[in-house]
């Protein structure tokens, strides 16, 4: 058996070849790729526990003072498009919390124990780097006969501390589940 050639196809870096117009376009998607995964928008985490009651009149619980103003007018605003207005007669007590706190501060759970690997659970485990807030609203029903608690709707959304009033994806979210929408279950 002969050793053939094999041909040899030899890159033109010269200007002009087209070389240069090349790495510029392979770069400049790379790049644009990277970007578009740093400035997507995080996932909102929705959680609901109980059963989601039927649209009813509705009496506010004794609300905080971090409750207060615009996010206390949009819960009441967001659940009386869902069907839930305060009434003479209501069915439910409803109580809501909206809070913040730095995403670098988790939340520990000291009383569960230690795993094998001798890490302790973390109900919210502490975000690395970023500037970024955790947003947190809970909504709860309680039965007003009885005091019990029937259903509880918490979501949690990573904000911008400078984050325009308004564009708030997270309520959005809660009240469409709230609603039975099928597109955020």
């Amino acid at each position: 058996m002969q050793n053939q050639a094999v041909p040899v196809e030899w890159v033109d870096r010269t200007a002009g070849s087209g070389y240069a117009e090349q790495m510029k376009t392979i770069l400049s998607v790379c790049a644009a790729t990277m970007l578009a995964g740093c400035a997507a928008t995080p996932a909102l985490k929705l959680h609901e526990s109980g059963t989601r009651p039927a649209a009813a009149g509705i009496a506010l619980g004794k609300q905080g003072p971090e409750t207060g103003g615009e996010a206390s007018a949009a819960i009441l605003a967001g659940l009386a498009t869902a069907g839930y207005a305060p009434s003479d007669a209501p069915a439910y007590l409803v109580q809501f919390s909206d809070s913040a706190r730095a995403a670098k501060t988790g939340l520990f759970l000291p009383d569960l124990p230690a795993g094998a690997d001798g890490d302790y659970a973390w109900l919210d485990a502490p975000a690395k780097g970023g500037k970024r807030n955790l947003r947190r609203i809970v909504i709860s029903f309680s039965d007003m006969t009885t005091g019990r608690e029937l259903y509880r709707l918490s979501g949690t959304e990573r904000v911008k501390p400078d984050r325009p009033a308004g564009d708030d994806p997270l309520l959005p979210g809660m009240i469409a589940l709230l609603k039975g929408d099928a597109a955020t279950q």
